[in-house]
């Protein structure tokens, strides 16, 4: 495959076993699916019905668009040096960071960037730059469009909503030793926000002691142990709203914030110093109002619907419960440890409850979003969500040293084509599917979408 870069051109030579390392090493270890950081952010809101009726007979509906080497990066630790961020494809190598366009698989750019393990560090793109965090969290920034370097910090910096985000969390959830809030040793958190251009220090807060971002609402909160809590704007760190909330009984340790809840988590007033397990009390607010939430549940939007995540008080599992937000109605749940995946054909039913995976989650079923009834069964295989927030998806199944790409179509699973090899790692986004291969050599394919979308 030609790629180019500047003045020059370079030829890829692939053979027809390219992605079969001399010596199998075996599938690279599986870190934990960064997607399900809080299993209920499956339940995010699309739902449309879906229509009853027989599989399809596999078609040709996939063209290979790009195939290529990972530069730099080993057959044993390719997977995971390579990161998708918006329209790019970015690749951790030992020197350098390089940069392939999602949509053809075209040579954006390369620049010098030493990483003595590929994957271990991650890259993103966002507001004009790409931000390369280190194992060690040194963060480089460089132009999302040429790749020239524009500035670092030996400090690992993060994007949200425009501005580059440190945060400095002080204090030992789990050591007995650590001293209460407000006490004079214990550290306030320290959040500061940075210009993603220039790296220029925005503004700085210090928390009260407690302090976190919610990258989704793209605020900053602060927390006395008292409960007052205030919001602060990502972009200037002004307060724009305060509340009362309450920590649990006990020693307040921690504040965190995700989508619409806040959550504040106290350590047990007594337990012994040396059990080994820790069982942290938390509370959870809504983020606007502060109003006290159910206990052992997080909702968030699902279309018409709201979805609600409840603990059904067995130690690690949880329910999915589909509710009306206009009467609070209870119209369906799922069963334990199963999250839910919106999408245009319906809620697909997704087991997380076993090992996670690089190429997509355990599909269970399709079912209603009215009722819950299943529609298709999905057994087998696995559903790799569209990373542009679109509800596309493709359904993914090894046969042999294969892999089956499909869609629910007219009721059924439509097979729409297969990859020639086993994949390690995958990415979709706007009808581009993207895999590792053989540990280091990446594969674009296009897939054809529902009416020819």
């Amino acid at each position: 495959m030609p790629t180019s870069l500047g003045d020059r051109t370079e030829m890829i030579d692939l053979s027809d076993d390219w992605a079969l390392p001399a010596e199998d090493p075996g599938s690279p270890p599986l870190p934990p699916l960064r997607d399900l950081r809080r299993r209920a952010g499956y339940a995010v809101a699309l739902a449309l019905a879906a229509v009853l009726g027989a599989s399809a007979a596999p078609v040709r509906d996939i063209a290979e668009l790009a195939a290529f080497e990972l530069p730099g990066v080993s057959q044993y630790t390719g997977s995971e040096a390579v990161q998708h961020s918006g329209d790019l494809l970015l690749v951790l190598g030992t020197t350098s960071l390089t940069a392939y366009a999602s949509a053809d698989g075209a040579l954006r750019w390369s620049t010098p960037y030493a990483t003595p393990v590929p994957g271990q560090g991650f890259a993103t793109a966002a507001a004009g730059v790409v931000l390369a965090v280190s194992d060690t969290g040194v963060t480089s920034v460089f132009d999302r469009e040429t790749g020239a370097p524009l500035w670092s910090a030996p400090r690992q910096v993060y994007p949200v909503d425009g501005v580059g985000v440190q945060v400095a969390v002080y204090g030992d959830w789990f050591d007995p030793a650590t001293p209460a809030p407000g006490a004079p040793d214990r550290r306030a958190d320290e959040v500061t926000g940075y210009d993603l251009r220039t790296g220029r220090t925005l503004w700085t807060l210090r928390g009260t002691p407690f302090a976190a971002v919610n990258s989704e609402r793209g605020v900053v909160l602060t927390a006395t142990a008292q409960g007052e809590v205030a919001v602060h704007d990502v972009h200037d760190g002004h307060v724009v709203r305060r509340g009362q909330a309450g920590f649990p009984p006990g020693r307040p340790v921690f504040l965190y914030s995700f989508q619409d809840s806040v959550q504040l988590g106290s350590m047990p007033p007594v337990r012994e110093p040396a059990a080994p397990d820790v069982t942290i009390q938390q509370f959870e607010y809504d983020l606007v109002t502060l109003k006290a939430l159910p206990q052992g549940s997080y909702a968030v939007p699902c279309g018409r619907y709201r979805c609600v995540s409840q603990s059904d008080g067995t130690e690690g599992e949880f329910r999915m419960l589909v509710t009306d937000p206009a009467t609070g109605a209870d119209r369906w749940r799922t069963g334990p440890d199963q999250a839910l995946l919106p999408t245009g054909d319906g809620f697909v039913v997704l087991d997380v409850s076993g090992t996670s995976n690089m190429r997509g989650v355990d599909a269970v079923y399709l079912a209603d979003p009215d009722t819950g009834r299943p529609l298709v069964d999905l057994d087998g295989w696995l559903v790799l969500g569209a990373e542009d927030g679109s509800g596309d998806y493709v359904l993914l199944r090894d046969v042999g040293q294969t892999v089956q790409v499909a869609r629910i179509v007219e009721g059924g699973v439509r097979v729409l084509g297969v990859l020639p090899r086993r994949a390690q790692r995958c990415f979709y986004r706007a009808s581009r599917l993207a895999c590792v291969f053989g540990g280091n050599h990446l594969a674009l394919w296009r897939i054809g979408t529902p009416g020819g979308r």
